[in-house]
């Protein structure tokens, strides 16, 4: 149990230094994001999944509080989508590939409908394009975003577990 939080305690304060990154940063924004968003991942396929929303809780309200005069977009992206999936996903990893594929499609299409009316309506961020590009250039990066998340994700537990 002692393991877990300090783990958990350790993760959260790398979550919210690479959402300060990313917020702050002029460059290797979506860099520090993706990074931010593996570390749940890891967090649960390492301890379970209590812990690892936990993490992605506590720094999703700290990333909030610390990095919102940075860059709301940012946070406002890890909070929506970014934080959460990772958990999503290491919930459907030993599920049947149907259901990993319905369940990716129903998260991404209500991840795109949330950012899309918090962009436009809360933050009010002029849209430069029609939503039906942005949808479908969207599928396009959050299919490539669940790819690298799996490898990467794997890669650091196979390279944590090996150094331990």
């Amino acid at each position: 149990m002692q393991k877990k939080v300090a783990y958990g305690g350790m993760a959260t304060a790398l979550c919210v230094i690479l959402l300060a990154m990313s917020s702050y940063l002029p460059t290797l924004k979506a860099a520090t994001l993706f990074m931010a968003s593996v570390i749940p991942y890891v967090v649960y396929r390492s301890t379970d999944g209590k812990t690892a929303f936990l993490v992605y809780a506590s720094s999703a309200v700290l990333g909030f509080l610390l990095c919102q005069s940075g860059s709301p977009a940012i946070v406002a992206a890890y909070c929506i989508c970014f934080g959460n999936y990772p958990v999503f996903l290491a919930l459907l990893a030993n599920r049947r590939f149907a259901l990993q594929i319905t369940a990716k499609i129903i998260l991404y299409i209500v991840y795109f409908v949330a950012v899309f009316l918090i962009f436009t309506k809360v933050l009010i961020i002029p849209l430069l394009y029609s939503s039906y590009l942005l949808f479908g250039a969207g599928a396009v990066a959050f299919a490539v975003y669940d790819f690298l998340m799996l490898r990467t994700g794997e890669y650091l537990l196979n390279y944590l577990r090996k150094n331990n």
